[in-house]
């Protein structure tokens, strides 16, 4: 009884008062602010637009990389980090190297809450900037298939339901993530791809973060991603498409044609038995991304 009540303590001291490191061995680290304040420090300003405010802050804290220094760690590819309510963050090591992420203890000036150590980036969105640090998982890159298919949004549209009010969101209509899903008679084995607009990629397991989800339609006629399952610091705006396994569901607005250089970086092999496909060229051998042009969307 004895044993797991420190246990417990231990537990909830971490929680508390630090995070944990986990490597790719599955090898643990309890990182705690007296380990941080023993490292050299960081010192860097952000300045960001909120809702239409213009935002400036100055901050200090430990280099990501420093820590990872400290505790011996340099085999990883992915750097994935989760907080206290479920928000969940993923850095290549190219952007741990590139952008010099902190791990911030002071906001201009004044120490952070005890149990606020929050990761902050420059050079990416605030979606970034999680808060409330529970854990850092270092990770090798996973694996994925092949892409093979593309399926407009616009087809998949008319096989699934427009719900107003999907619960628990209001004032709103949106599809159901699910029964997405299920149209397309598959299940996810591997982390889908959440790709922006603008090219921000969000990996997450669908039974933990998607299964509840929701496509809000906005008013300009683009997409965003809701679910209860997860912060709305993490809800992606302008949906360009969603990469399922070996699957992608592509956001085309109508369009009749879809440049091919969308998914260039993705694949080199795609069986476009939902398209059209225009040539540059006849080139037998040629690699898909020489040969065509654009995709036209069967009527």
């Amino acid at each position: 009884m004895r044993t797991t009540v420190l246990m417990i303590l231990l537990i909830v001291s971490t929680f508390i008062y630090g995070f944990e490191v986990i490597d790719t061995d599955g090898k643990s680290y309890n990182v705690d602010r007296d380990l941080l304040a023993g490292l050299q420090k960081e010192k860097l300003s952000t300045d960001r637009d909120k809702k239409g405010k213009q935002i400036h802050d100055d901050w200090e804290g430990v280099r990501l990389s420093e820590l990872f220094n400290k505790l011996g760690i340099s085999e990883f590819e992915i750097v994935e980090l989760n907080s206290s309510d479920n928000y969940q963050v993923k850095l290549t090591k190219e952007q741990v190297n590139d952008n010099i992420p902190i791990l911030a203890l002071m906001r201009n000036k004044e120490a952070l809450d005890e149990n606020n150590i929050r990761l902050v980036v420059t050079g990416l969105r605030d979606l970034y900037w999680i808060s409330e640090l529970k854990n850092i998982r270092l990770l090798k890159s996973a694996e994925y298939p092949e892409i093979g298919i593309i399926h407009p949004f616009s087809d998949i549209k008319e096989r699934i339901r427009l719900i107003e009010n999907p619960k628990p969101f209001t004032k709103c209509k949106g599809y159901l993530f699910s029964e997405m899903v299920e149209s397309l008679q598959i299940k996810p084995e591997f982390n889908v791809r959440i790709v922006s607009e603008d090219n921000l990629v969000q990996e997450l397991n669908y039974q933990d973060y998607l299964e509840k989800a929701v496509l809000i339609l906005s008013e300009d006629g683009t997409f965003e991603l809701r679910s209860p399952s997860m912060p709305g610091g993490m809800w992606q705006k302008k949906i360009k498409m969603l990469i399922i396994d070996n699957l992608v569901i592509y956001f085309d607005k109508n369009k009749e044609k879809v440049e091919l250089h969308t998914f260039k970086g993705y694949t080199d092999k795609i069986d476009l038995a939902e398209y059209k496909v225009i040539t540059k060229k006849k080139a037998k051998k040629a690699n898909i991304w020489n040969e065509i042009e654009y995709l036209e969307i069967k009527k």
